[in-house]
């Protein structure tokens, strides 16, 4: 049985803060790995596989549910290209990452929207898609999924459940 490392109990927006200072400082594959991450978050990283190639970590949002961040390879013993945050929030809590605030932070960061713009009323919380949206910076992209139930939302904001992050090698 393996066991998890501890992680610390985050607020959402130490969570957000974290992993946007993660996607600010990758360029690269190397920039993928456990200790890059690490580094970045100060959070620590369970490598599950001899190989090095299976590793991430999960932990709990103050009052918002859990996360988890996984490492994606595209084949077996192939070091990771890509890296998924997953939200699960508690039923009523809110958002635990806003797609409007995280979409700006993105833009701030020398991403640009790739393909066509989002339609003006995604920060409606009238509006529903769990289609990725997209943005890249040189070789990386970053994919934003909104929740699909927009319910979470408060004020009129859209939560996210899903941030990709790949790198193109």
């Amino acid at each position: 049985m393996t066991s998890h490392p501890r992680v610390p109990l985050l607020q959402p927006d130490e969570l957000g803060a974290r992993m946007l200072k993660l996607i600010g400082s990758i360029r690269g594959l190397a920039d993928l790995s456990p200790e890059n991450i690490e580094r970045q978050t100060g959070l620590t990283v369970e490598i599950r596989s001899q190989d090095r190639t299976d590793y991430g970590l999960v932990g709990q949002l103050q009052d918002r549910g859990d996360y988890s961040l996984s490492a994606v390879s595209y084949r077996p013993g192939q070091k990771p290209a890509r890296l998924d945050l997953r939200l699960s929030p508690q039923t009523g809590a809110g958002c635990a990452l806003e797609f409007g605030a995280t979409r700006d932070a993105l833009l701030a960061a020398g991403f640009a929207a790739d393909g066509p713009q989002q339609p003006a009323g995604l920060d409606d919380p009238g509006y529903r898609t769990t289609e990725p949206w997209s943005y890249m910076r040189d070789k990386v992209e970053v994919e934003l999924y909104p929740a699909d139930d927009l319910a979470a939302g408060q004020g009129g904001r859209t939560c996210l459940n899903k941030i990709s992050i790949h790198v193109d090698a």
